[in-house]
């Protein structure tokens, strides 16, 4: 097969997959709004769990330092009960669970947003004709993405720069 009989080749295959809003929404919007929605909840979940814990160790540890508890609770518990919050802080400094779960949060309203401003033909979309408003919704939709991407990639690289 020569060059020209393989470029013709490429772009009737380009032709027989023109993206159709359809498939993008299908395979490219729903699942990165549902994946935002998981990292959310991920993140918020395990923020709360390590505040919570911290918390309430940290104010438990004066309270057991303080009590007559008598000869058989051992003086080394409060100790180890400072030692498990110290490393939760750490732990929640480390993994940055709230942070991270504030610009996943962001970014699942964002995309979420720009589709109902698409379906809706409101916005920026609207007074335009399908192809060119499908194009737009394509190009902003991926650019939030992109947005959120650097924003956790700088987040990281602050962060391993920082300790």
């Amino acid at each position: 097969m020569d060059a020209q009989e393989n470029t013709g080749s490429i772009n009737a295959q380009v032709l027989e997959l023109k993206l159709t809003p359809e498939t993008y929404f299908k395979e490219r919007v729903d699942d990165k709004i549902k994946a935002y929605t998981r990292l959310s909840r991920t993140y918020r979940g395990a923020y709360l769990i390590v505040g919570t814990l911290s918390i309430t160790a940290s104010a438990s540890v004066p309270v057991l330092i303080n009590a007559d508890l008598g000869e058989r609770f051992p003086t080394l518990f409060p100790t180890l009960l400072s030692l498990f919050v110290t490393i939760l802080v750490s732990l929640e400094r480390l993994f940055r669970f709230r942070e991270y779960w504030r610009n996943f949060d962001f970014a699942e309203e964002a995309l979420r947003r720009e589709k109902f401003l698409f379906q809706a033909k409101a916005g920026e979309y609207a007074n335009k004709n399908e192809d060119d408003a499908f194009r737009l919704f394509v190009r902003r939709f991926e650019e939030k993405i992109r947005s959120e991407r650097n924003q956790t990639l700088d987040d990281r690289t602050r962060d391993s720069t920082s300790q």
